[in-house]
């Protein structure tokens, strides 16, 4: 069933309803909102250029539920850097236990401040 609302924001839903009641059970949205800066090829550096804001960048075939997704349903399950097969963190003291790692909120916008001359915390 495809309901149209005009004047709303682009949405898909997954809908589970119990045949019996009428009433939703689940409730699912399935489209990606995730937001990164980068510096998106084919810069190589911040030397090459300035970060772009790149929204919903995950490749459909590779990652049909985008890329936090960690257990193969539609829609995010983290709003952390991981997902799929990584965890990225910050690991400054080289125990491989991770540290830091950037929260984007419900909509997974990781668009952070960033000073190149500082020391890396300082954009924690």
């Amino acid at each position: 069933l495809d309901i149209d609302l005009p004047g709303r924001p682009r949405r898909a839903y997954a809908v589970h309803v119990d045949a019996a009641t009428g009433e939703p059970l689940t409730w699912v949205d399935r489209v990606a909102h995730d937001a990164y800066a980068a510096y998106s090829l084919p810069l190589q550096s911040p030397d090459d250029g300035p970060r772009t804001l790149e929204v919903d960048p995950a490749d459909p075939t590779a990652s049909p539920f985008g890329w936090h997704d960690r257990n193969g349903l539609a829609g995010a399950d983290t709003n952390f850097t991981e997902g799929g097969n990584i965890i990225a963190t910050e690991d400054r003291d080289a125990d491989d236990a991770g540290g830091f790692r950037p929260n984007g909120g419900a909509n997974r916008v990781f668009d952070f401040p960033v000073d190149l001359l500082a020391a890396p915390a300082a954009s924690e």
